[in-house]
């Protein structure tokens, strides 16, 4: 593109990955969402800059190519915001506790059978233990030990490219 037309897209560009980057990071729930559709403003204005290129002649070829990297970049956006949300359904949580209850009772009765070796109800107890923390870790994407600072490092890596 001219250079012009480069500059304000790379400033939008900028503004949109401070966007994100400012979207993942805040934990106030409604600032979150006000990022989230600034964001998704600039991603507007960008759309809109490029298609509007298309037009031009000149210019054709070019927006040929980068319209589908914007398209990229807005679904790698819708699908980051998918994983933020995301969430074990609760009533996989209930079942998960009830089942957990259930089996405390059962490996409570077995304690009382002296042909049952104690390592296996404690293995019991440890591998339902370690399910249900892997759960809650799932229902949890932002903090944690499985949460998404991998893909969100990339974001900010990102800023680098634009300046």
């Amino acid at each position: 593109y001219p250079d012009s037309l480069r500059n304000l897209l790379r400033r939008d560009f900028r503004e949109y990955i401070e966007a994100r980057i400012a979207y993942y990071n805040e934990l106030d729930n409604d600032k979150s969402m006000e990022e989230r559709k600034k964001g998704e403003l600039i991603a507007k204005k960008i759309w809109d800059k490029t298609v509007l290129q298309m037009q031009n002649s000149e210019s054709a070829v070019r927006s040929g190519q980068m319209i589908p990297a914007v398209n990229n970049m807005m679904d790698v956006a819708i699908t980051r915001d998918g994983e933020k949300i995301s969430k074990v359904p609760t009533l996989v949580l209930w079942v998960l506790l009830i089942f957990m209850v259930i089996d405390g009772f059962v490996v409570g009765i077995e304690i009382f059978d002296k042909n049952k070796p104690l390592v296996t109800m404690f293995a019991n107890a440890i591998v339902m233990s370690l399910t249900l923390n892997l759960i809650i870790e799932l229902h949890q994407p932002r903090t944690g030990l499985i949460n998404l600072d991998a893909v969100e490092q990339k974001i900010v890596d990102l800023r680098e490219l634009v300046k």
